[in-house]
């Protein structure tokens, strides 16, 4: 093959893909990593820029000419747009129920599932899931919060409120929805468990607590969703959130449009269940009774998809252990090894619940080094195998 139609071919292989994602939240940035990690193993694959930036806006749709879109497309009007361009597009948002587009989104379901599974964790009477449902994954996440609380036999309200989406997130019109919101929360029995389907919900409802002069977590426990540490961070008291799998939602939208440009059909959409809840302070009852006990159950809940043991709490934690295990022992009425053990377990059953990954990637994705002593903790635990525990949970 000559010089120049070697090089012609390799002109005609690269790809253009345009990314149709700000850049204004953790998820969001997360989903960007997912999709640079499954580009990097691509050769010529290349994205768009706006000046510096790798984004496409809507603004320059008609003049933009590329292969294929990945993009956070939120209402009706964006989704037409982008089809009309006759290139394959993924959308990486559930807003609307059906967007008739190739999609790669968060499992709704499981995030509300996941949120009530930690909320119930902590001691409450009442709950309650705080904001609008008319968007889709809004519903959804109501809908898996409210059927896990049913469940165990408590009951679960809405208190419906319309936040609206601006540009840097979810804000209020004027001081009348303070006040209104602030109304609300003070009219619900406490102890309670609040759910927020987004942070910046829930960092509203933290300041509607205050004003209603309502303690948290001591009255009100408090749960967002995205784990924006921007947010979360800077809250006072600090919030706890659910965090999703940005990066695998990335990294699998790159993947299913890397088949539609090669010309595959599209595939049914693809549904990723969420990482896992970053406890703090809004969610830690503990915390009254003994900070050090609670900062080592943080630990071991925000880490228990790593392979952790006791010795890790106490390079984090100004304590001995064995200070640690009588104060754990008091509070909790088990020893830390124990609680590290049942934090993976319990992971572990989300994971057969809500995915269809092998028992290997669970037993890795739960803290174990080896998938014998995995089946052996797991059978010793629920007297069932693994299999036997998917198979009875579905």
């Amino acid at each position: 093959m000559d010089i120049d139609l070697l090089e012609s071919v390799l002109v005609s292989e690269i790809r253009t893909i345009g990314l149709m994602i700000d850049l204004f939240s953790d998820h969001h940035r997360g989903i960007r990593g997912g999709i640079i990690e499954y580009a990097r193993a691509q050769r010529g694959w290349r994205f768009y820029r706006h000046g510096p930036m790798p984004i496409l806006r809507k603004s320059g749709l008609r003049r933009w000419r590329g292969d294929g879109i990945i993009g956070l497309l939120h209402t009706p009007e964006d989704i037409k747009m982008v089809r009309k361009l006759g290139v394959p597009v993924v959308n990486v948002v559930s807003a609307w129920e059906e967007t008739m587009l190739p999609s790669v989104v968060p499992d709704d379901e499981a995030i509300g599932r996941m949120a009530a599974e930690h909320l119930l964790t902590q001691d409450l009477g009442r709950f309650a899931f705080v904001g609008d449902t008319r968007l889709a994954h809004d519903h959804r996440r109501f809908k898996g919060f409210k059927e896990t609380i049913a469940a165990s036999g408590k009951t679960c309200r809405q208190v419906k409120f319309p936040f609206r989406h601006g540009n840097e997130g979810y804000i209020f019109s004027g001081t009348e929805n303070v006040k209104q919101l602030t109304g609300l929360i003070a009219a619900l029995p406490t102890p309670i468990g609040l759910f927020c389907p987004h942070d910046d919900h829930a960092c509203w409802v933290m300041e509607a607590c205050e004003r209603a002069a309502l303690e948290l977590p001591r009255q009100v426990c408090l749960l967002g969703t995205n784990n924006h540490e921007l947010v979360c961070e800077h809250c006072h008291p600090t919030l706890s959130s659910v965090a999703q799998s940005s990066r695998q939602i990335g990294y699998h939208a790159a993947a299913l449009l890397d088949r539609l440009m090669d010309g595959e059909p599209p595939s049914p959409t693809m549904r990723i269940p969420p990482q896992r809840v970053v406890m703090r302070e809004s969610t830690d009852r503990f915390v009254s009774e003994d900070e050090d006990v609670a900062a080592a159950l943080r630990f071991i809940r925000n880490n228990a998809a790593k392979p952790i043991v006791v010795d890790d709490i106490l390079n984090v934690l100004p304590i001995s252990r064995r200070l640690l295990e009588m104060k754990f022992k008091r509070i909790t009425g088990k020893a830390p090894a124990a609680e590290i053990r049942h934090a993976h377990i319990e992971r572990a059953k989300r994971l057969l619940k809500e995915t269809d990954w092998s028992i290997s990637r669970i037993s890795m994705s739960s803290g174990y080094d080896s998938l014998h002593g995995f089946l052996l903790a797991f059978k010793r635990e629920t007297k069932r195998t693994p299999g036997q525990f998917r198979t009875a949970s579905r």
